[in-house]
């Protein structure tokens, strides 16, 4: 799969610190083939992060699997000056995620100074963080590396700096 927008363009060829001054977004980064994982080898996102952060890779998804760019990134980022943005299988949404089990307008995210909070806009099968549901209505702040079920697609949340480490390790053109 190929990285969306400038912000993850030849990612491998600049150094994090260039990196970080373009103001990159944070991203919700899903592994197409974790759904395979067996509960007892993790969540995806624990093995997602396992890998974002270097530490020792899990049986599954294998290496070969993760340069095969088996991932879909969610860039959370809009027009300039967004801070609110949309998450569903809705066209208008501004995350725009094609799965059976998410909402038309599932949940709202919210960028306010460094931080992320989600909400959920009582969608029909839940939004879960760190596998705590999120009423509806009710915000809940991100932490790097949460995982985020949205409907039943699991994804993590990556601040800019992780992201970076990821994709320069796996998706980047200098592998």
């Amino acid at each position: 799969m190929e990285l969306i927008g400038e912000y993850f363009a030849d990612i491998s060829r600049i150094t994090v610190e260039q990196y970080l001054a373009t103001e990159p977004p944070a991203v919700f980064l899903h592994h197409l083939a974790a759904a395979p994982m067996k509960p007892t080898e993790g969540s995806p996102s624990e093995t997602m992060y396992r890998l974002a952060v270097g530490d020792t890779p899990p049986p599954f998804p294998s290496e070969e699997v993760v340069k095969e760019k088996a991932f879909a990134v969610y860039p959370i980022a809009g027009e300039p000056g967004q801070r609110r943005f949309l998450i569903g299988c809705g066209l208008f949404c501004d995350i725009f995620i094609n799965d059976v089990s998410v909402s038309r307008d599932h949940a709202w995210i919210e960028r306010r100074g460094d931080s992320y909070v989600i909400s959920d806009n009582n969608s029909t099968s839940g939004t879960w963080v760190q596998r705590r549901m999120i009423k509806p209505g009710a915000e809940q702040l991100l932490e790097n590396a949460d995982e985020v079920v949205i409907g039943g697609v699991d994804l993590i949340f990556l601040l800019p700096r992780d992201f970076y480490h990821f994709s320069a390790k796996f998706l980047g053109s200098n592998g």
